[in-house]
């Protein structure tokens, strides 16, 4: 962030702090949430969608962070009464005091359930809170070997959680190598659920789609570090210049590379409207992932439940389920050179291009996975049963 918006956002911070003490003097609710963002993103709408799993509740949801735009705060809105904590969530300074303060405030309501996930202000909360409190935590990947991730950040008080939730098994036999490195009890091993992302599937399987002529690839994402767009550039100027039957989109705010893209390359913009994005699923053969690191993100699956073929980087929960051997898509090597990566996506598009004949049941296989495993009905029933079991069973205690 830079110095000029730093300072407007400690200045309004500062303003905003009278109404926002009012706020949390009044807490009336079953389960407090604590995210940092309600911007546009997949992490934002697994949040989104944790909340409508229990959306009978009274629920408080506290954004600790800066949001690069409101795009999904309406949303959070319905489902939970919003407190934005503005630079009283994310600078230091003001963290120390507003954590101490808040953990006051929750420490008066009868046996809380704090769920949270990428939140630093979360964890800061836990050595002020009461034995009773409920603490329950969601991993989106496994970030543990970069010294400033949320695990490292987290790792001091990790004992402290009720529960911690990850998407796949891998992640979790990763936090016990992480668990034995920060000496944290392995037993806390024992508190981890892998409850995988849900999406909302179609009734029906797609049509087949036609992979005769040249096939549709799409990038869908933020334009950040971490899902490193520049990669998907590069394959398709890389593709153009061997002529190879593809054409590219990418859905997001990429304007930044309107001015390098080659003539292959469509840059469509960010799309909000679910039906609008489906749309461009629904005509796309593929989907590249060329992430840093992920989960197993929900434009994959989404993409899949229309007949999209992912092509992706191995990184995260994704090879586990997307692999050439249960026939569901392609994974590329994570090489640490991004020309090998650029190079490894373009001999696939290769062998893709000669052996069509294989797409349409590669296609039907990945909206069987999807269908069995990232139901949003099933996502929603875990989650509510993590939730209100936890409150139930801190009632009994």
């Amino acid at each position: 962030m830079k110095k000029l918006t730093k300072w407007k956002e400690t200045l309004r911070a500062l303003l905003l702090y009278p109404l926002i003490r009012k706020k949390t003097k009044h807490i009336d609710a079953d389960i407090l949430f604590f995210f940092p963002q309600y911007q546009t993103g997949g992490a934002e709408r697994v949040h989104l969608n944790i909340m409508k799993s229990v959306s009978d509740r009274k629920l408080t949801c506290f954004i600790t962070n800066h949001s690069v735009n409101s795009d999904l705060r309406e949303d959070f809105s319905q489902q939970a009464k919003l407190i934005n904590l503005h630079r009283w969530g994310w600078k230091t300074s003001f963290r120390k005091k507003m954590t101490k303060k808040l953990a006051a405030e929750i420490n008066k309501i009868d046996k809380p359930v704090l769920f949270g996930s990428n939140s630093e202000f979360f964890y800061d909360l836990f050595p002020y809170l009461k034995a009773d409190c409920v603490k329950i935590d969601l991993l989106h990947t496994d970030l543990s070997s970069f010294p400033l991730s949320i695990e490292n950040y987290a790792a001091p008080v990790t004992h402290m959680l009720t529960r911690r939730v990850v998407l796949g098994e891998g992640h979790k036999e990763k936090l016990k190598e992480f668990y034995l490195k920060k000496d944290v009890p392995l037993t806390e091993i024992d508190k981890i659920c892998v409850i995988p992302n849900g999406i909302s599937i179609p009734d029906d399987a797609p049509d087949v789609k036609d992979y005769s002529g040249k096939m549709r690839v799409l990038f869908v994402g933020r334009n950040s570090h971490e899902k490193r767009p520049e990669i998907f550039v590069e394959i398709a100027q890389e593709a153009s210049r061997l002529k190879l039957p593809f054409a590219f989109q990418m859905i997001g705010d990429f304007d930044s590379f309107s001015h390098s893209k080659p003539d292959n390359l469509e840059i469509i913009g960010k799309i909000t409207d679910v039906q609008q994005l489906n749309a461009y699923y629904e005509k796309a053969h593929f989907i590249f992932i060329t992430s840093l690191f992920e989960g197993f993100p929900m434009v994959l699956s989404e993409g899949m439940a229309h007949g999209v073929i992912p092509v992706a980087v191995d990184v995260g929960e994704i090879s586990r389920d997307v692999n050439e051997e249960g026939r569901t898509g392609f994974i590329i090597p994570n090489f640490s050179d991004v020309d090998e990566i650029v190079n490894g996506f373009i001999n696939k598009m290769r062998e893709i291009d000669e052996s069509r004949a294989t797409l349409p049941n590669i296609a039907a296989n990945g909206y069987k996975l999807v269908e069995a495993k990232f139901s949003i009905d099933r996502f929603r029933e875990r989650y509510r049963d993590l939730l209100i079991r936890q409150e139930n069973a801190n009632n009994q205690d």
